[in-house]
């Protein structure tokens, strides 16, 4: 319907609706929103309320108690944030445990940043990295040894800085690093489709990396912001599976804490 309209109504080329070649314009932008429009319906079954328990705050003296030198909550998510006191004093850190951990123990609150990009452009070299084991905070580096000419495909071998000499494998084949730490599937390669669009190509010893990161904190010692207008908040964890969990803060003073911030996105079960 959409390529009726454009030829027999406007005349229209699909370059009219682009800006680059790829991304829309802004009167692409108008004729994408009118098909889809179309296709919005309200849901009469749906919850209009729904939305408000997706993010939710819970202030200190109000829904949070301290009992002596631990406060303990119950929550159901898959994200707990710590929000500051607009005062800061100096006080001891508060130990931070999740269901009976520290938040450093959790696989699942280690995630991959973006991987480095192709020269001259900020495109990654790869989309996407999995792991079939449990990741560890380090950096990762592949290098390739073999090339072909329109980078389809590349042979390579990758290292972690706490892991070491993990193996080594092609860009047609799924790669799964020796530790399990990474995985790599075929469709995750980026650099076949740099090529064509930035008409450029990578040497043999050519490099590209990623980190991986902590989405945790430990302890909660937040500290004075730059802008003191902005709410001061930290994340204690995120990563978490999205189910029901107990947060423990353990210290002698709650007076820098001001609220706790859940988040429940809608990918589980409901709460008991």
């Amino acid at each position: 319907m959409g390529r009726g309209i454009q030829r027999t109504m406007y005349q229209l080329s699909s370059n009219a609706l682009l800006k680059d070649g790829v991304h829309l314009n802004d009167h692409g932008n108008f004729v994408m929103s009118a098909l889809v429009e179309h296709w919005l319906v309200q849901n009469a079954t749906g919850d209009d309320h729904a939305w408000t328990n997706l993010v939710r705050t819970f202030q200190l003296g109000k829904e949070l108690h301290p009992a002596g030198e631990v406060l303990r909550f119950e929550f159901f998510g898959n994200r707990i944030d710590a929000i500051s006191s607009p005062l800061l004093n100096r006080s001891e850190p508060l130990e931070v445990w999740i269901d009976g951990r520290k938040p450093s123990s959790i696989p699942s609150l280690r995630s991959v940043n973006r991987v480095s990009a192709f020269p001259n452009s900020n495109w990654p070299c790869l989309l996407k990295v999995d792991a079939e084991a449990p990741r560890e905070l380090e950096e990762w580096t592949v290098t390739l040894t073999d090339v072909s000419d329109d980078l389809k495909n590349v042979k390579f071998t990758i290292k972690g800085s706490t892991t070491g000499d993990d193996g080594a494998g092609s860009s047609t084949e799924r790669f799964v690093s020796k530790s399990k730490r990474v995985v790599i599937e075929p469709g995750d390669w980026n650099l076949e489709y740099c090529h064509r669009v930035f008409k450029k190509t990578v040497p043999v010893g050519f490099t590209f990396n990623w980190n991986v990161v902590p989405n945790y904190k430990d302890e909660f010692q937040p500290s004075t912001p730059v802008d003191s207008t902005l709410e001061n908040c930290i994340v204690l964890a995120q990563g978490l599976t999205n189910a029901k969990h107990v947060v423990e803060l353990r210290g002698k003073s709650f007076e820098n804490l001001s609220a706790l911030r859940i988040y429940r996105p809608p990918l589980a079960s409901k709460p008991d």
